[in-house]
């Protein structure tokens, strides 16, 4: 299988047909995507894979800066962003290559659709919370800060696999405890990367929003327009 990170000129109708035949699989329980693909009129079979999305999340090591002048620092920092950058990404393009191949063979002669959204903040990778409680602690640290939404974003044919990643920034305003645990008694934040839905009320969160606001609900519209061959 050759994996493509971009269609180009001479292969951006690659997945064209599926389209027009009907051939699609959307690899994902959610209904937040569901709604994505009916607004775009694209008719589509569902399944949800057989996953643990939970497998690979926590933290960048992070290293002692003491002693360091303030040229080596700066020197320091900008390759540990790199490599925190490359290591995330290799996280979620993990992340939605499982789902993949967890119901690939099931579904011979179908364009595979997978989505996986994490958040990140402060070099933590944030994906489902466990419980309400877990859910209450990723809100209580991403409360007052910035956070970057990724989405790992696959279509595969079985012999080509083109992925790209979307990414959003996301800035909370700060958010009171009790505002927080009202929040997750009152919303079904379970199935939810970061532990909130900014179609509903967090987005009541979110003092700034830089980029594609469908990225946050977990399917960039972008990337299908690209696997359509429209852009």
């Amino acid at each position: 299988m050759k994996i493509l990170y971009n269609l180009n000129f001479f292969n951006k109708k690659l997945f064209r047909g599926y389209f027009d035949s009907g051939k699609i699989l959307l690899a994902s329980g959610s209904p937040r995507r569901a709604d994505v693909f009916n607004a775009m009129k694209i008719p589509y079979a569902q399944t949800n894979p057989e996953f643990n999305e939970n497998i690979i999340t926590g933290q960048f090591p992070h290293y002692s800066t003491h002693g360091l002048t303030k040229k080596k620092f700066f020197v320091f920092n900008a390759i540990h962003r790199i490599l925190a950058a490359k290591w995330i990404n290799r996280s979620i393009e993990t992340l939605v290559l499982h789902k993949y191949f967890s119901v690939k063979d099931k579904w011979p002669g179908y364009l595979v659709f997978c989505f996986d959204t994490v958040v990140i903040s402060m070099g933590y990778l944030f994906g489902k919370p466990k419980d309400s409680e877990d859910a209450v602690k990723m809100l209580s640290f991403l409360s007052g800060k910035e956070q970057t939404v990724s989405t790992a974003c696959l279509a595969s044919d079985g012999a080509h696999c083109f992925i790209r990643r979307y990414d959003t920034f996301v800035r909370f305003r700060n958010l009171s405890m009790s505002e927080i645990r009202e929040y997750v008694r009152d919303a079904d934040v379970l199935d939810a990367a970061g532990s909130y839905k900014i179609q509903d009320t967090a987005l009541s969160f979110v003092s700034t929003l830089r980029g594609s606001y469908h990225n946050i609900v977990g399917l960039p519209i972008e990337f299908i327009s690209v696997c359509r061959g429209e852009i």
